[in-house]
């Protein structure tokens, strides 16, 4: 298996957890970003409230914490197969983005 796809899955899997444990982050991207790197942090043997703003950035910059994008798109792929584990504003979420794909067609083909 590739690296990247171990990292996508492995990513998934923890993201899953985490909205199990935490139902108020099914709605806020941001703060299961912030949980993730929380735990990514002390699982590495930091102590988060001893670290700097200039240490995140640079443990980030070396690809030592996981994107927020990669985070975000794990949220959505265990949404999507773990209905339970989509929040209140699951459905409204979808309805605008397909709203929103089919007026970008729509500007596109004029």
């Amino acid at each position: 298996m590739h690296n990247e796809t171990k990292k996508i899955k492995n990513t998934t899997a923890e993201v899953t957890e985490l909205l199990r444990i935490y139902p108020e982050y099914r709605d806020n991207d941001e703060r299961l970003v912030a949980q993730f790197w929380y735990k990514q942090i002390k699982e590495a043997g930091k102590t988060v409230d001893l670290m700097t703003g200039r240490d995140f950035l640079a443990d980030y910059s070396k690809g030592l914490l996981t994107s927020g994008d990669c985070i975000v798109r794990a949220r959505a792929n265990a949404q999507r197969q773990h209905p339970e584990l989509r929040g209140a504003t699951w459905a409204e979420r979808h309805k605008i983005a397909n709203s929103v794909t089919k007026e970008i067609y729509k500007n596109e083909a004029s």
